[in-house]
């Protein structure tokens, strides 16, 4: 199958805003045929910024890790 990297857009029939949920990741996975799912976050705090990135297994939805970093400018 196709192994490649791809952006999937959440369904229409979802519920507003990002993805935050083990259901969510889970039926982007289903809806894409995809074994992961990655989502993230950005928060800006004044000229601070934080990334935090997480990866979730396509089956189920849960997160199998999380990395985040700071960039201060």
């Amino acid at each position: 199958g196709d192994k490649g990297v791809r952006a999937i857009e959440p369904p229409a029939s979802g519920p507003p805003g990002p993805c935050t949920s083990t259901t969510c990741a889970a039926a982007l996975a289903a809806a894409g045929s995809a074994d992961y799912v990655v989502g993230g976050k950005i928060l800006v705090a004044e000229r601070n910024y934080e990334l935090t990135l997480e990866l979730h297994d396509g089956r189920d939805g849960r997160v199998m890790a999380t990395r985040s970093a700071s960039c201060p400018i």
